[in-house]
This record gives C-alpha cells, structure tokens and sequence, in this order.
C-alpha cells in the first residue's frame, strides 16, 4: 500500500492546519491582545474568530510548499538567496488574492451585514479552489515524477548537487 501523497492525505493536513490555527487563534483572542474589525458586525465569527482568515492564513504557506515540491531545482546556484523571499512573496501575494473581497466590504462604510457576508463567502471560495489547485498541482507533480521513475524526495536532493 502506498502511504505516499494523495488529495485525501492533503485535505487531511489541511484541517489539521486549520484545527492548528484556531488552537493558537482562539485563546489569544479571549487575551484581548488583538481583534478583527470591520464596520458593523464581523461575520462569520466563531468566539471572535473570523472563519474566512483559516483560508487568508493557509494559502500562502501552502503555496510556497507547492512551489518548493514542485521546481525544487530552481532554487540552486544563485537563486538560493531567493528562498528567503519565497514565504514572504507567496504569503502576501494569496494574502491578498483570497481576502481582497472581505477586506474590501469589511472597510467600506456603506457596506451592509449582506454584503460583508457576501465578501467573506467569496474570500472562502476563492481559498478552497486555490487549496484545491495546490494540492492537484502537488499530485500531477508527484505523478510526473513517479513516470519517469524518480523518487520525489530524491529529485530534490539531486538539485542541491
């Protein structure tokens, strides 16, 4: 039996991630050392958590896993120096592709509780298809690799050469 990568396995670390984040979100929100806002009421809150931030959170990480296991023989030679950048640049770019339609509702004055619940649905949706498209992108790659016989793990450590 293989116990190799599949979309199940995925989604299964995906919401041990999201079960990570409210871990660690959920308490420190009850410290009052910080708080989501918006004009009006903030939707989709679970104990003054908004739902949408596990998909603005989790993108950018993943993005940067995928990118890393997909072309892992890009970062040699003088683009080593450019992981340090990667984490930062996928987190901010997905940061901002999954949570513009809720940032924008959730400061615009004139936006209603419909509108700002429209938003957070969007931002959701556009999360979940760019999760999903992470983790097919990981097995269409794994699945590349197995054809032309090569071990995942291996490949990467062959690019380090």
């Amino acid at each position: 039996q293989d116990r190799g990568f599949s979309l199940r396995t995925y989604w299964i670390g995906l919401f041990a991630t999201f079960a990570a984040d409210l871990a660690i979100e959920l308490p420190l929100l009850q410290t009052d050392l910080y708080q989501y806002y918006s004009y009006g009421e903030t939707p989709m809150t679970i104990v003054r958590f908004p739902i949408y931030w596990l998909f603005i959170n989790t993108t950018g990480p993943l993005l940067c896993a995928a990118i890393l296991y997909a072309v892992p023989g890009y970062f040699t030679g003088w683009r080593r120096g450019l992981l340090v950048l990667l984490p930062v640049v996928a987190d901010a770019s997905c940061s901002i592709a999954v949570g513009l339609p809720v940032y924008t509702v959730l400061h615009t004055e004139a936006v209603g509780a419909a509108g700002r619940w429209f938003g957070a649905l969007v931002t959701c949706f556009i999360g979940l298809v760019l999760l999903d498209a992470f983790g097919r992108w990981i097995l269409h790659r794994r699945e590349q690799l197995e054809l032309l016989g090569a071990q995942p793990a291996r490949v990467a450590a062959d690019s380090d050469a």
